[in-house]
């Protein structure tokens, strides 16, 4: 199946943080979250990274967040946890290397992802699972100037992070984000 045809068929629309999302299904339950706001118990939509927005810029969410691997091409994360470490995360279909088919995001973690397209696949399609349910107010893009102002003294990793924050133009973002090769137009990233 094309990715036009997914769009359609879920009635995807464009996400600010990239790519494109489904409108959310919630939970007809109330919890109190950690901030002590009352919120949905859970909420979900389906995501997808395409050829055409092959990013997922720089977040963080107050709520866990599940995510789980559909269909189409490998969809890579880089996380930075709490106390500031760096992560790497691919959901895909490929468990003998190393793909993980759900991971769990805690909330306050700072998330970004991407695909490396081919012609063979133009997209990753995932499933989000939102503990306590998303809200808009309770998700921060994170900025050049977070980056900046979290990591002044690690200059490899606020480079790697300022390339997935969203004022970047995407292919810019995605060729400057690891040493990327380009061959008949595949995108390859070395192992980390």
């Amino acid at each position: 199946m094309r990715f036009k045809e997914i769009i359609k068929k879920f009635e995807l629309q464009p996400h600010e943080e990239g790519g494109y999302f489904s409108p959310p299904e919630r939970s007809n339950f109330k919890i109190m979250s950690q901030e002590g706001k009352i919120r949905k118990e859970w909420s979900t939509i389906y995501y997808m990274l395409t050829a055409d927005r092959p990013i997922n810029f720089l977040t963080s969410n107050a709520s866990d967040i599940v995510h789980i691997y559909h269909s189409g091409l490998p969809f890579k994360y880089v996380l930075v946890n709490l106390d500031g470490g760096i992560e790497y995360y691919t959901l895909g279909p490929n468990i003998k290397k190393g793909h993980k088919l759900k991971m769990v995001v805690p909330g306050g973690y700072w998330k970004a992802g991407f695909i490396e397209y081919n012609f063979s696949h133009e997209y990753s399609l995932i499933s989000e699972v939102v503990v306590p349910g998303w809200e808009r107010e309770d998700m921060e893009i994170i900025t050049e100037k977070h980056v900046v102002d979290r990591f002044s003294d690690k200059s490899n990793l606020k480079q790697i992070l300022q390339n997935f924050c969203k004022k970047q133009p995407i292919h810019s973002a995605l060729k400057n984000s690891y040493p990327l090769k380009q061959s008949k137009n595949v995108f390859i990233k070395p192992t980390l």
